[in-house]
């Protein structure tokens, strides 16, 4: 058996693809992108048939299921597992390109440049398109997302090692096409301009700065980091520049020792009438989770006792949605007060601006808050370096009026023990209704139920 994720969903038997269909294919990307995590039956239902699933829905899932077993002769039980309160895959050894992936990666860490270099090409060819490519489906965005980060980290390493063994020629095609394809990426930019100057060609490295520099400001209105302008400035001079120009992007400068934020606004009023929705709310975030129940991804299978940590895994959010911003802010705050001394490791608060606030500027005020002075170039080392910083510490995260879940991304941690505590107008795509909060319709009264009420 063969499961391929690395680009359009592919399963093989016996060197033959099988035939999924489209709701098996989606649970199973569903499972396979989380594998030996129970995935909530709520979240399958919600990932097939959005707000208003039909009243068979769990039957139908239980039915996919059983044809996916059968597809896979699992009939044992042996890979797709029942588990409460939902199903979970566990891929054997060599079935998953995924788990392939992440040895070579993981590989590559110990070994001398050049062997390193062939292993992350190894890992790099296992990729053919974004992952699975083929499903379009909000739920699976996230995963998704997470996914095509680690390869992007990936493919810089590589790019990184083979600068420093002097292939600078041979990677300027390539680098050329990762410029085209993240336009707004600084290190491709930095590698692109640094595989140039050294093979001679200074006025073309200079126009990658300069292109760079207007690109980024007609979408951004930022400038380069004053690292990369440091770059520009050596190449200029025809000084010689080291291809590890700056730190790795998931490494950012130790803070130790620093301040803990305490960034929550004040609470002018408190919202009457909301304690059903702050009762959902600590249910979502609180850091006692046998509170919870089954309304977190994996429910009470994976629960520690109480005062125990929370699975890395796993990242507690929130949503509070509705028309009226006010309202929404008033319940946050309250919320967020009340749950503050869950997270002793500060408290991170943010104005989205309705998505007009840009993740990078947020980003460095959130490094800043944790005593950070050297701060990164571009949004992408931002938030690897925010990752990095408030990994394993208890943050909570008030991101207030946020536009799109585009504008979420790069501001959520790796996982708990932190949580995030989210307002705005409409749902973010690519949240689960599990971690929805409704305020009521302007002129109506009470708050909308999910998930029927709310069409």
């Amino acid at each position: 058996m063969r499961f391929r994720i690395l680009g359009p969903l592919v399963v093989e038997r016996d060197g033959r693809e099988l035939h999924l269909g489209g709701l098996r294919r989606t649970i199973l990307g569903l499972l396979l992108l989380q594998p030996g995590e129970v995935v909530p039956l709520d979240r399958m239902i919600e990932a097939v048939w959005g707000e208003n699933p039909p009243d068979t829905a769990r039957n139908q899932i239980q039915i996919r299921i059983s044809q996916l077993r059968r597809l896979l002769d699992d009939t044992a039980n042996g890979r797709l597992i029942t588990q409460a309160p939902g199903y979970l895959i566990r891929p054997r050894p060599g079935e998953s390109d995924l788990a392939e992936f992440f040895a070579l990666v993981a590989r590559a860490k110990s070994e001398e440049p050049a062997q390193a270099i062939r292993t992350l090409r190894r890992a790099g060819a296992l990729w053919r398109g974004p992952a699975l490519c083929d499903i379009d489906n909000d739920a699976l965005r996230p995963g998704v997302l997470v996914l095509e980060e680690h390869r992007r980290f990936a493919v810089r390493r590589r790019i990184e090692l083979e600068l420093g063994l002097g292939r600078h020629a041979r990677l300027v095609g390539e680098l050329r096409l990762l410029v085209e394809d993240y336009p707004l990426c600084e290190p491709s930019h930095r590698f692109l301009m640094i595989a140039l100057y050294r093979a001679g060609r200074q006025a073309e490295a200079l126009e990658v700065f300069h292109a760079y520099r207007r690109t980024l400001s007609d979408a951004l209105g930022l400038d380069p980091s004053d690292e990369l302008c440091r770059v520009h400035s050596a190449m200029l001079n025809r000084e010689p520049v080291p291809h590890t120009t700056a730190p790795d992007a998931a490494t950012p400068p130790p803070v130790t020792g620093g301040p803990i934020p305490r960034q929550l606004p004040p609470m002018l009023s408190r919202p009457s009438g909301c304690d059903s929705e702050l009762r959902r709310i600590r249910g979502l975030l609180s850091s006692d989770r046998s509170t919870v129940g089954g309304d977190r991804p994996g429910g009470g299978g994976d629960r520690p006792a109480a005062g125990g940590e929370r699975p890395a895994a796993t990242l507690p959010i929130a949503a509070i949605v509705g028309h009226d911003r006010p309202s929404r802010t008033e319940l946050a705050l309250q919320a967020a007060h009340q749950l503050a001394a869950d997270y002793p490791d500060g408290q991170l608060y943010a104005d989205l601006r309705g998505g007009e606030a840009q993740p990078m500027e947020v980003l460095r005020a959130f490094l800043r808050a944790f005593g950070m002075s050297v701060l990164p170039g571009s949004a992408e080392e931002g938030a690897a370096w925010f990752r990095s910083v408030v990994a394993g510490r208890g943050i909570l995260l008030l991101l207030d009026d946020a536009g799109s879940f585009d504008q979420i991304w790069p501001l959520l941690p790796g996982g708990s023990p932190c949580a995030v505590l989210v307002t705005g107008r409409e749902r973010p795509a690519g949240l689960a209704d599990h971690q929805l909060v409704r305020l009521p319709v302007p002129g109506g009264t009470g708050t909308v139920p999910a998930p029927a009420a709310s069409a």
